[in-house]
């Protein structure tokens, strides 16, 4: 049995070409005009030091998970468990 069995199949899976499947530079003169659209869009306002944001999203997130991990924290895990499920 071969030791390295998951690099194996990594490898063979490289080595596969789809048929039809052709190499396709990338797209850089699109890629610009979409990144000068998208720093046109972006605004900066030197005037505003902090922002409560991201501090209210990540409490409003929280406040969702937390009754959802707390009984996963209670219930804990029993022996029974396949590894699948853990």
């Amino acid at each position: 049995m071969p030791q390295n069995t998951h690099i194996e199949l990594i490898e063979s899976e490289l080595e596969r070409v789809p048929q039809g499947a052709k190499e396709k530079a990338p797209d850089f003169e699109n890629l610009r005009r979409n990144a000068e659209e998208l720093s046109r869009l972006l605004a900066w306002n030197p005037s505003v030091q902090t922002s409560s944001f991201y501090a209210a999203r990540w409490n409003a997130m929280a406040a969702v998970l937390r009754p959802v991990l707390e009984k996963v924290t209670k219930d804990g895990r029993s022996d029974s468990e396949t590894d699948d499920h853990r």
